[in-house]
């Protein structure tokens, strides 16, 4: 069956992501918030969205979606939904919360995220990344001290 129109191509996700992009939510991790997804499924189904809907980049791609929808005889039904029913945002956030102490010290621990070029931080992110980094290597230098001390105590010559 052929699709009429471009939105027939769309997916509902793909659909809800341009919603969002509307609302100027544009950034990856700001979507990602709000909808669990990865950054990096974002940029593709966002991608995507723009190569079905024959633009270049996201903010055309929902602006050229906002009128495809404006101009559809049945917008109402094509309007995404949103994400944030209170169900799916409990869930989100209690399987986001640490289960325990040793989870919350693990997420701490973890590391500054990755990203290469395209992450972009604000200053106060980077501060508190450096930061975390300097925490992390004082623990494993204070930690490797006490372990040689511990081994000199326990196997020394005295």
């Amino acid at each position: 069956m052929m699709n009429d129109s471009p939105l027939d191509s769309l997916t509902e996700r793909q659909r809800q992501l341009l919603d969002l992009v509307n609302r100027q939510v544009s950034r990856s991790k700001e979507i990602a918030k709000e909808t669990g997804l990865a950054p990096g499924s974002i940029d593709t189904l966002l991608q995507n969205a723009a190569k079905t809907l024959g633009v270049r980049d996201r903010k055309s791609a929902a602006r050229r979606y906002a009128e495809l929808v404006d101009k559809s005889q049945n917008s109402s039904q094509l309007r995404p939904q949103r994400f944030e029913t209170e169900e799916n945002q409990a869930l989100s956030e209690s399987a986001a919360a640490p289960k325990s102490a040793l989870g919350k010290i693990l997420k701490f621990f973890r590391g500054p995220p990755l990203g290469g070029s395209s992450q972009h931080l604000r200053w106060d992110q980077i501060a508190l990344q450096v930061l975390r980094v300097a925490a992390i290597g004082m623990v494993s230098i204070w930690a490797l001290v006490l372990l040689v001390l511990g081994f000199f105590r326990t196997f020394g010559g005295n």
